[in-house]
């Protein structure tokens, strides 16, 4: 069988199998911001386009899985987002409701803000360009086979964990119910494993 590479920039999602990269434009029959996914597939070396509405999250650039029903009250799909770790939202009601934290062992998730200079997606999860008190390259978390980590890049703001200042590029280990702020102007989270 022949397997396509994959290229460069593009993230592997293990549930679906396939490659996919982002760009968030406008878009100017409605003057929104649009999140365009590229998906590819190393299978068929076929690339697909979708566009979705920049409020929804990254757990939701994933193609559409129709759910398989476990038992009345759970569905398979939310058994799978209960078990993917995330940011849920406690600040400010302008930031995203959730950041979920798709990573495996070894693989690293960054935070930031999209840099319109730039133009492209510089991180794996970006506020948008009017929150300045997140830097373009805040904070990633890593994850070992232990636990998540959080490391600060220096950011401007700073990130803190439970009200601490995380220092500089020294993890800190996460814990379930934690409360997480990048900066301090309400990107206040809970995070949730």
């Amino acid at each position: 069988m022949v397997r396509f590479q994959a290229p460069e920039g593009f993230t592997f999602d293990p549930k679906s199998g396939r490659y996919y990269s982002s760009v968030v434009v406008d878009d100017p029959s409605t003057g929104k911001k649009v999140q365009w996914v590229t998906w590819f597939d190393a299978s068929t070396g076929q690339y697909e386009q979708i566009p979705y509405p920049l409020e929804q999250t990254r757990e939701h650039i994933k193609p559409p899985v129709q759910p398989e029903v476990i038992d009345e009250n759970m569905t398979e799909l939310d058994e799978t987002e209960m078990t993917l770790p995330k940011f849920r939202y406690i600040g400010n009601r302008n930031h995203p409701k959730d950041i979920v934290v798709a990573i495996n062992v070894g693989e690293l998730f960054t935070i930031g803000r999209f840099d319109a200079s730039v133009g492209t997606k510089q991180s794996d999860f970006e506020f948008d360009k009017k929150t300045k008190a997140i830097s373009r390259h805040h904070a990633t978390i890593e994850r070992d086979n232990v636990s998540y980590n959080l490391l600060d890049f220096g950011s401007r703001a700073g990130t803190f964990v439970n009200g601490q200042k995380v220092p500089f590029n020294e993890p800190v280990r996460l814990s379930s119910g934690c409360r997480v702020s990048f900066g301090h102007r309400g990107a206040d989270y809970v995070w949730e494993e």
